[in-house]
C-alpha cells in the first residue's frame, strides 16, 4: 500500500496547486449528491498555527476509499517534507453534499520519537468544478489518539486521482476558518463546548417556523437519539446532550437538523478528558 501512494504522491509533484476561484463553480446539487467517492483522493492538508489564523505548514495528503450506500471506509496517508509519514483507518458517512470523515487507527508510521501523529476529523464538501474535478475539501480538525485532545486544525484540499492526472489546475479554496459555525444559507448552530466530556449545549437559531427534527448518530449511521422531532417557531432553541446518559464512547458523533425539506448536519466530539 506505501508503494502505491508513494506513486501517486510522484505523479501529484508534476503540476503544482493553484490558487483560483475561477474553478469554484459547480455542477448541479442533483449530480452531486450522487457521486460514489469510492476511489483514490489526492491532494494537501494545510496545518493552521494554534490561533487559526495562518497556515505553517503542509503536507500530502491521499485517501483510498470505498463508499456502500452512505457508509465510507478506507485509508488515509498523509507526509511531510522530512519524509515522517502516517497510514491510517478512515470511516464516514456521506450526507447530502458533505463527507463526515474520522481517522481511528494508525496501521504504519514514521516520526520523530518526541511527536505524534493527531487524527484527522472533519466534513469535506463534494463538489465539482467547471473543469470536471471532483473535490473534497474543508477545515478539518485534530485530535490525539487518546482521550481525544485537540491538536492543531487545518485545511484539506483533494480530488480524484483520474481528475486530478487530467486536469491542468488544481484548485484550493481556503476561505473558511476553523470555528465556523455558519451551517448553510441562514441555518447557525452553535455547539459548547465541543468537543465535551460529559454535557454539550446545541444552540440553533430558525428563520421561520417549520418542522424540525433533530438526531444524533454515529458515523457508522447508527441511530443515537432522536432529539427533536415536533413543530418549532423561528427564533433561538437550544437542546442538551448528555454523554454519560446516552453512554456515548470517546468519538465523533453526527447531528442531523432536517428543517422541512433542508438537511443540515454538525460534528460533535465526545472527549474523555
Amino acid at each position: 500500500m506505501k508503494a502505491i501512494l508513494l506513486s501517486i504522491l510522484a505523479v501529484m509533484m508534476i503540476s503544482p496547486v493553484v490558487m483560483s476561484s475561477d474553478g469554484n463553480e459547480t455542477v448541479d446539487q442533483q449530480s452531486i449528491n450522487t457521486i460514489d467517492l469510492t476511489g483514490t483522493w489526492v491532494g494537501t492538508r494545510s496545518q493552521y498555527d494554534r490561533n487559526g489564523n495562518e497556515f505553517i505548514a503542509e503536507f500530502d495528503y491521499i485517501f483510498e476509499l470505498k463508499q456502500d450506500g452512505k457508509i465510507v471506509s478506507g485509508l488515509s496517508y498523509i507526509k511531510n517534507g522530512d519524509e515522517n509519514f502516517a497510514e491510517i483507518k478512515v470511516k464516514g458517512r456521506v450526507i447530502g453534499n458533505q463527507l463526515h470523515f474520522q481517522e481511528y487507527e494508525i496501521i504504519n508510521e514514521r516520526k520523530p520519537a518526541n511527536r505524534l501523529w493527531c487524527y484527522k476529523i472533519g466534513v469535506l464538501e463534494i463538489s465539482v468544478n467547471i473543469s470536471g474535478v471532483t473535490m473534497l475539501q474543508g477545515n478539518t480538525q485534530s485530535y490525539t489518539s487518546k482521550y481525544y485532545i485537540p491538536c492543531t486544525g487545518g485545511f484539506t484540499a483533494l480530488e480524484r486521482i483520474e481528475d486530478y492526472n487530467n486536469s491542468d489546475e488544481h484548485t484550493t479554496n481556503k476561505s473558511e476558518l476553523i470555528g465556523s459555525e455558519k451551517i448553510e444559507g441562514d441555518f447557525i448552530i452553535n455547539i459548547y463546548p465541543n468537543p465535551f466530556t460529559v454535557t454539550a449545549s446545541i444552540e440553533y437559531i430558525l428563520q421561520e417556523n417549520t418542522d424540525l427534527k433533530v438526531t444524533l448518530y454515529n458515523l457508522e449511521g447508527r441511530l443515537i437519539k432522536q432529539l427533536v422531532n415536533e413543530s418549532q417557531v423561528s427564533g433561538s432553541h437550544s437542546i442538551q446532550i448528555d454523554a454519560v446518559q446516552l453512554r456515548l464512547a470517546p468519538g465523533v458523533y453526527v447531528l442531523e437538523f432536517k428543517a422541512g425539506e433542508a438537511l443540515y448536519s454538525k460534528q460533535i466530539v465526545v472527549s474523555s478528558h
